[in-house]
């Protein structure tokens, strides 16, 4: 009885401990990234195209309210924030986050107002994205 415990617990090591140096084993992890290759590039060329309207809608707005190069990088931030949040939860409503995003960037000491108009431009620059790709458009916001 006892031996018949013991053989299945070794059994049941050395299963663990084969599953675990397959799992680990670099040319597995080679073989499933290379598969997985042109669908990450795909998906991180979307992105990338999104993510430089959105910078290029931000610098428009931060070069019209004349707000200095240092400080433009916290604006690129909050863009890209907006952007994530779009991304993210694109079939439900997200004023509430914007709400907080903005009142987060506010009390880092950027000018409300000039955060509302780059919210616009972003939210603007992502639905007529949205709208040349084919994707279902959202409520208004």
């Amino acid at each position: 009885m006892d031996s018949d415990r013991e053989q299945y617990a070794r059994e049941r090591l050395e299963r663990r401990l084969r599953r675990y140096e397959n799992k680990h084993d670099p040319a597995r992890v080679a073989d499933l990234l290379a598969a997985k290759r042109a669908e990450m590039v795909r998906k991180y060329g979307e992105y990338a195209r999104t993510a430089a309207q959105v910078s290029r809608a931000v610098c428009d707005v931060t070069d019209n309210a004349g707000v200095v190069c240092m400080m433009r990088i916290w604006y690129q931030t909050f863009g890209r924030e907006i952007e994530k949040l779009w991304r993210h939860h694109h079939d439900r409503d997200i004023s509430d986050e914007l709400g907080v995003l903005r009142y987060k960037w506010t009390v880092r000491g950027l000018v409300p107002i000039v955060l509302d108009k780059v919210e616009a431009a972003v939210l603007a620059e992502l639905r007529r994205q949205d709208e040349e790709s084919g994707q279902a458009a959202q409520e208004p916001r």
